[in-house]
This record gives structure tokens, sequence and C-alpha cells, in this order.
């Protein structure tokens, strides 16, 4: 897979994904949600980084596995 394409899914669609959790109402729904998106575009750069050796669906799959755990993990977070 070409690099910029591989680049371009690592932060796209762990946005595209949180927007689909937040549309069905998964987790806490407060003033928390606007400092998500900056959270999932560090966190998603960051987990690409580590794993730059692995298949992209492992990529993905440990990025999209954050966003859940950030979902459920956001009110215990102080703001």
């Amino acid at each position: 897979m070409k690099e910029y394409l591989k680049s371009a899914l690592i932060v796209i669609l762990p946005i595209i994904f949180w927007f689909c959790i937040l549309a069905t109402g998964y987790g806490a729904q407060s003033l928390s949600q606007l400092i998500e998106i900056p959270i999932v575009l560090i966190a998603s750069i960051t987990i690409a980084y580590y794993l730059k050796n692995q298949n992209i669906y492992k990529i993905i799959g440990a990025i999209f596995l954050f966003v859940l755990l950030l979902r459920c993990l956001m009110p215990q977070i102080p703001e």
C-alpha cells in the first residue's frame, strides 16, 4: 500500500469511527466530546508510529480499540 494512502487512512478512519460511535449515543454526551477529536488524532499518529512495522489492519484495529476505550472512559477523565 502506498505510504500516503496508509497515512491518510490512519488519520481519517479513526475520526469517522468516532463520529459513528458518537451518532449511536455510546459513551458520555457532554462537552468533553470537543476534546476527544484532538486526542484521537494525536493518539492515532502515536499508535501508528509505534506499530509502523505492523500490518495496516492491526494498526487500525489498535486505534479503533483506543477510540472505543476513550468513549468509555471520558466521563472519568476530568474536564
